[in-house]
């Protein structure tokens, strides 16, 4: 193996450790959404607007969040199927 295969795997190799821990990342921030039970909202200025402790707004903001983070995860994984 000549150095310009190896500096081609290690680029590579080194991008996908890069999407591995952005998955493994992503999959904890999902397991941590489980123990939210209020949403607070601020505005983009961080003014508090109002919060959620009602239970469905709250399930309802964890799904739709678990939804978008496991669609990242399929595209992340697909790329690193590419790789």
């Amino acid at each position: 193996m000549d150095r310009k295969t190896l500096e081609y795997m290690e680029k590579r190799s080194k991008e996908a450790r890069k999407i591995v821990d952005t998955i493994e990342k992503l999959k904890s921030n999902i397991e941590e959404t489980n123990s939210i039970g209020r949403v607070t909202f601020y505005d983009s200025y961080g003014n508090y607007l109002f919060d959620s402790s009602t239970g469905s707004l709250a399930n309802e903001m964890k799904k739709a969040y678990e939804r978008v983070v496991e669609k990242e995860i399929e595209l992340l994984e697909q790329t690193l199927l590419e790789l």
